[in-house]
């Protein structure tokens, strides 16, 4: 499997997994100077490769062809990361510039953006697609959104210093940080 810690792309056949290993790193080679620094998740089933670029946009990729969409999905400052839920239908990208996380459509491209902690830069999507856990390195936190209705739930968690990453166990009952301060 090849994860990008929110979203696998996995098979059985091998000879599939690296084709769509190539197109993928073809597909951000070939777009990486329109996004500069190109943070990317690819969904479940390879159907789409969303890239998230400096410039406030989401490029929406076909893995097949490696044709971008037409249209740019545009989002916060300095998008950091970017995760789908397990149904492909929602896409979140964490904006660390404007300290929100944008919540995409993926069948509209319509985009809601929920305020979160200072500086969110990592995402991670629960497997039931419910919830999205996102780091706020500069507050040492971690807010959770609820998926269906694009909100906050509660308060922020406190966790070690500057959390950079997120990730869901498979069966959705821990969330694993990784914080930059602190080494742990």
């Amino acid at each position: 499997c090849l994860s990008d810690r929110s979203s696998d792309v996995c098979s059985s056949d091998l000879g599939e997994f690296q084709q769509i290993t190539r197109r993928m790193i073809h597909a951000t080679q070939r777009f990486a100077s329109l996004c500069f620094l190109a943070v990317l998740s690819i969904t479940a089933r390879a159907q789409n490769i969303y890239v998230a670029s400096t410039n406030r946009n989401v490029v929406t990729i076909n893995p097949i062809t490696n044709v971008p969409s037409a249209s740019l999905i545009g989002v916060g400052t300095t998008p950091a990361q970017v995760a789908v839920t397990p149904d492909q239908s929602q896409i979140y990208v964490a904006n660390s510039g404007t300290n929100t996380v944008s919540a995409i459509n993926a069948s509209t491209s319509g985009v809601t953006a929920v305020n979160v902690g200072n500086n969110p830069t990592g995402i991670a999507i629960t497997p039931d697609g419910k919830f999205a856990y996102v780091t706020n390195i500069t507050d040492n936190t971690v807010s959770v959104i609820n998926t269906s209705t694009n909100t906050v739930t509660g308060s922020a968690i406190s966790v070690g210093s500057a959390p950079l990453g997120i990730a869901i166990t498979p069966d959705g009952k821990h969330a694993y940080g990784a914080n930059q301060g602190g080494g742990n």
